[in-house]
């Protein structure tokens, strides 16, 4: 009986062993344990076995596929736990297959009862997916996803990094640069984000070959990007060399899909130590910098005390001017066109003016480009739209059909959404094309000639005129016009001025008229302050006017009360 018993016993014990190894077999970790007296493997798993061939060497079966630089890390890890300790450690291990992956070490040490270690419990696990991740997230958190560049959080800390190791060299300068690029914002609405991702990294491209493996190019946000550049002697010398090759490494045109993309950029330059000892303090003043740059179409500049001090008012205007719409802080002021042969008007610009809590009544040279810089303008040329054909609709009623003109800016212009925009207006407003003109200068139309071509015959589509505002002002061709469906030639009022004076600018004048009538356009002048001038335009030949001589804008109810008194 006892035989028997021993037997089921050892049939039993041998069962959980066996079951014990199918366990340890099964698991994805390896693990083996390490006889300290005779430093040899005592047991390993299948796994194990099978991972490290014949390279069963203790205490590490694997140790001479761990690199070089690694192993001393892992011996003095082994001597910890030697010495009574656990340890965890995460190091690199070559697989001829796979090539290096990451596995998680622990170590586990038994010791007797006097605390001598006797052996060393140990397990592998493969976490290369893991590190992996790991990597991709600390990437993700300092490294722009578009271009790859390091981002605004990772170009703050080398910043940082700079600044700390000037200080300890007497003499050492570092240079902090923001740049935007000027017309990203128009190329990105109008062709697309794909395109504009595409531009941004050919954007970086060509900033990564003007600096050196030593500084640092960021992208900031948006089109903005920045540079450190760290110790250097002479570090205004160095920005201005840097700016300049900048400046020049954007001005070759950009190919997308047959199209050729101009851009140029505004960078402002802030120096440590003259301009500022922090991080802070430096990027807050290069920001001050390249925004005053932009203001004064300046390719670069550096942070001035006084001067910059200006850019902190813009940023406060620009902070006001974004809640504005919001707030219903816009009017709109209506100018009325007259026509020279019956005296009737016929007409009216719509004038957008902003109704600031503190300055007053604003014009809209102050804040439309500022508008464009904060995505604004979309929005307000929808309102302006929606409000003047509103208005219109309330002057018919009043028994004074008068059409509408409006203004739009070139980012507008070039919006995907303007000719929606305008078609959802008229549908709101219930009148036809006819009752609106819409202005855009020469600029605007010849910054991509072929997009603008295709905008105005979608106009003329809906029954809308085309006006070229500023006429003679901008581009010096005019074999454009015969391509565009133009109605109307406005003549800038800088030709008006002196043309009672000047037969130079009277004569310029007859040209310009000629030149309308010859291509079936109306003419109209804008600025006509003075009798004289307006009988020498109807003398000439021009068909419409407008300016204080007529009226100065007046709000909706001015209107409609000049209008209703009107003898023109």
């Amino acid at each position: 009986a006892a035989v028997e018993q021993l037997t089921s016993q050892r049939d039993e014990l041998g069962h959980e062993q066996d079951l014990a190894g199918e366990l340890l077999g099964s698991i994805p970790q390896l693990l083996w344990t390490v006889d300290i007296e005779s430093n040899r493997i005592t047991y390993a798993s299948p796994g194990t076995q099978a991972f490290c061939s014949e390279e069963m060497e203790a205490p590490i079966p694997c140790f001479f596929r761990i690199p070089g630089s690694e192993r001393e890390r892992v011996l003095t890890a082994w001597q910890q736990v030697i010495d009574g300790d656990s340890v965890q450690l995460e190091i690199p291990v070559s697989n001829e297959e796979e090539g290096d992956r990451w596995y998680r070490m622990a170590f586990y040490p038994t010791a007797n009862r006097r605390g001598r270690v006797l052996r060393v419990h140990c397990l592998m696990e493969d976490i290369t997916e893991l590190h992996n991740d790991r990597e991709r997230l600390e990437q993700m958190s300092t490294q722009d996803e578009v271009t790859g560049l390091a981002n605004r959080t990772l170009w703050y800390d080398r910043l940082a990094t700079s600044l700390a190791v000037a200080r300890r060299n007497p003499g050492a300068s570092v240079a902090v640069m923001v740049l935007d690029i000027n017309q990203f914002k128009m190329y990105n609405d109008t062709l697309g984000h794909e395109v504009g991702d595409e531009l941004l990294r050919k954007i970086a491209e060509r900033l990564q070959k003007v600096l050196r493996d030593t500084d640092t190019l960021a992208r900031l946000g948006g089109d903005e990007f920045g540079i450190v550049l760290p110790m250097v002697q002479d570090a205004e010398k160095a920005a201005e060399r840097v700016a300049r090759e900048v400046m020049s490494s954007l001005s070759a045109p950009f190919t997308f899909q047959g199209r050729e993309l101009c851009l140029s950029s505004a960078i402002g330059i802030a120096v440590y130590p003259q301009h500022g000892e922090d991080s802070h303090s430096l990027a807050s003043h290069a920001d001050s910098a390249m925004y005053r740059a932009k203001w004064n179409s300046a390719p670069f500049l550096f942070f001035e005390t006084e001067v910059d001090a200006s850019a902190s008012e813009h940023l406060q205007f620009s902070g006001q001017l974004h809640g504005a719409l919001e707030r219903e802080e816009f009017e709109l002021h209506y100018q009325p066109m007259i026509d020279l042969s019956s005296g009737r008007i016929c007409g009216a610009e719509a004038l957008i003016r902003w109704k600031h809590p503190q300055q007053g009544l604003v014009l809209p040279k102050r804040f439309i480009s500022v508008a464009e810089q904060l995505g604004m303008i979309s929005p307000i040329t929808d309102w302006v739209l929606d409000t003047a054909l509103e208005h219109s609709k309330h002057w018919r009623v009043d028994g004074q059909p008068v059409a509408i003109s409006i203004n739009v800016s070139a980012r507008s212009f070039q919006s995907p959404g303007l000719i929606s925009g305008i078609r959802q207006a008229l549908a709101k407003a219930g009148v036809d094309g006819s009752h609106l003109e819409v202005e855009i200068t020469e600029d605007t139309l010849m910054s991509d000639l072929d997009l603008g071509a295709s905008i105005l015959e979608q106009l003329r589509e809906l029954g809308v005129s085309i006006a070229i505002d500023d006429f003679g002002t901008g581009y010096s061709s005019l074999s454009y016009l015969k391509r565009l469906p133009i109605n109307t030639l406005k003549i800038d009022q800088s030709f008006l001025q002196d043309m009672a004076n000047d037969p130079r600018d009277a004569a310029i004048v007859r040209s310009i008229i000629e030149l309308g009538h010859n291509l079936n356009c109306k003419v109209i002048a804008e600025g006509v302050e003075a009798q004289i001038v307006r009988e020498q335009l109807k003398d000439l030949g021009c068909d419409l006017v407008q300016g204080f001589h007529i009226s100065k804008p007046l709000p909706d109810a001015g209107f409609r009360e000049w209008l209703s008194h009107s003898t023109h």
